[in-house]
């Protein structure tokens, strides 16, 4: 531990000096490039005033104005390159002596011979020109400049290098102690960790192998002797989850035939209705494959069909086996001929008492497949959908919800016409919510169930599911229940 705390300590002394170096070799190098574009503009200002001369000779010997286009734009390339040459603080004595000698020629050649030149004193302004001593003074200022931009950037240059073979040094020293560091540690780790690691390593993968009975030996240092004991003790506490995992397991495979087959009840196998008429169901729950919701589509005539689905409050095997017996007390009385309302009221009647904590909402409607007129009751139950393809009909509630306290419920008239759909579905599709905690709600099935009724009630059923799935792919938290009754 000593060696490893050491190697450490070691790496944030090696990491802070690289870090501090590496700084000052950056801020160098930033130095540098300024110094090097200062360079670049004491060239520009060189070119400026070169340019400067050119154009005023040029003017003296032909007077053309043309001619003193070069002294123009010397002019203002020069004032630009002074500017940015004013914030080189350690230049700033030669571009001084600069603009002193560049005021002095232009003030005792440049404008004189312009002067003379547009006076049409040719001979004059040559005299001038020819006048070479001032001139050849800027110059020497200007190589002075130059010269002191070279000097700096040179020396920015040199800083930055030392710098740089510093560094390498830090990461030569630092690989060398590593791999001394690292020799130590190994040595140290092969006495003190891997024996011991090993040799209950090995009772591990003994006991991995089917040997439950072998125990895991506390050898080595404290911290895998600990680690040994805890080893040991999650063996015993293992075997004994494998002995009420094997219990388990004979129990379920008791109870699963009930199981699947209170599931294949929840969802039955629908009719084929013919003459133009579609069907289609989904069942998803909530948890495991029993849901507190169930649904049914029967014929309770020679050319009468009724659909149920039932709600019940909760979910799993209890709700699931609830749900089912409501929808069989629902069937019995229907295809007696009983109307909805009749049907919830005889169910509820069967059924008490109920635990006052137990509830369920239920919808019932029978439809004529010739006619298409449909009864409905609604017990407390989310609003089905009557679409025409372009609008959506709510059917709402004709009376409470099913439990213990008996209510009344009246039957509705609706009709379902050529190229409609009757949607049916349970809250728990509805109040469905994403990630951010949204509720799915009843808009996404409207887009879903409208448009030409050519597809069938199973491709309804299909975009229905597949919107639920973009909107909440997570588990639901209700059991969500969804049956389509579609004429073409």
């Amino acid at each position: 531990m000593l060696v490893f705390v050491g190697y450490l300590v070691l790496i944030a002394i090696a990491a802070g000096l690289i870090i501090a170096v590496t700084v000052a070799r950056d801020n160098t190098v930033s130095v540098s490039r300024d110094w090097l574009a200062a360079q670049e503009q004491a060239l520009e200002l060189r070119s400026a005033y070169l340019n400067q001369e050119t154009g005023i000779r040029g003017f003296a010997i032909s007077g053309d104005d043309t001619s003193l286009d070069p002294y123009t734009r010397g002019t203002t390339d020069g004032r630009t390159a002074i500017t940015q040459l004013r914030a080189r603080r350690a230049v700033r004595a030669e571009l001084v002596d600069v603009e002193a000698a560049a005021a002095s020629w232009h003030r005792t050649i440049a404008e004189p011979a312009i002067a003379a030149s547009r006076a049409g004193d040719a001979r004059g302004a040559t005299a001038l020109v020819g006048q070479t001593a001032s001139f050849d003074r800027l110059r020497a200022a200007l190589t002075s400049l130059m010269a002191a931009t070279t000097r700096h950037y040179t020396s920015a240059r040199s800083r930055a290098t030392q710098y740089r073979r510093v560094i390498n040094g830090v990461i030569a020293a630092l690989l060398v102690l590593g791999v001394i560091g690292t020799v130590i540690a190994a040595y140290l780790v092969r006495r003190w960790v891997t024996r011991p690691v090993r040799v209950i390593g090995n009772a591990v993968r003994e006991v991995y192998g089917g040997s439950l009975d072998t125990t895991v030996p506390a050898v080595g240092p404290p911290e895998l002797a600990e680690l040994g004991y805890e080893t040991e003790e999650m063996r015993t506490r293992l075997v004994g989850a494998v002995r009420d995992a094997r219990r388990a397991r004979e129990a379920v495979e008791q109870n699963a035939g009930v199981v699947l087959d209170l599931q294949a009840n929840l969802q039955p196998e629908l009719p084929k209705l013919g003459s133009g008429w579609s069907v289609a169901a989904d069942l998803l729950p909530a948890e495991g494959i029993v849901a507190g919701d169930c649904y049914d589509v029967m014929e309770v005539g020679p050319r009468a069909v009724a659909a149920v689905v039932v709600d019940v409050a909760g979910h799993g095997a209890i709700g699931g086996i609830l749900a089912l017996r409501c929808r069989d007390l629902l069937r019995s009385v229907l295809v007696l001929g009983a109307d909805p309302d009749e049907a919830l009221l005889s169910t509820i009647r069967q059924l008490v008492p109920l635990d006052p904590e137990m509830f369920f909402t239920a919808f019932v409607a029978v439809s004529d497949l010739d006619t298409g007129r449909t009864q409905y009751a609604n017990a407390g139950h989310p609003p089905a959908l009557l679409c025409d393809g372009k609008v959506c009909t709510e059917l709402e509630p004709t009376g409470p919800i099913m439990s213990s306290f008996l209510g009344e419920w009246t039957t509705k008239t609706a009709t379902i016409g050529a190229g409609h759909t009757l949607l049916i579905y349970t809250d728990g599709i509805t109040e469905a919510r994403d990630g951010r905690g949204e509720f799915f709600g009843s808009s996404p099935l409207e887009r879903a169930v409208t448009g030409p009724a050519r597809e069938g009630a199973a491709a309804v059923v299909a975009r229905c599911r597949q919107a639920l799935d973009d909107f909440a792919p997570a588990r639901l938290r209700d059991d969500a229940t969804l049956v389509v009754l579609q004429r073409a």
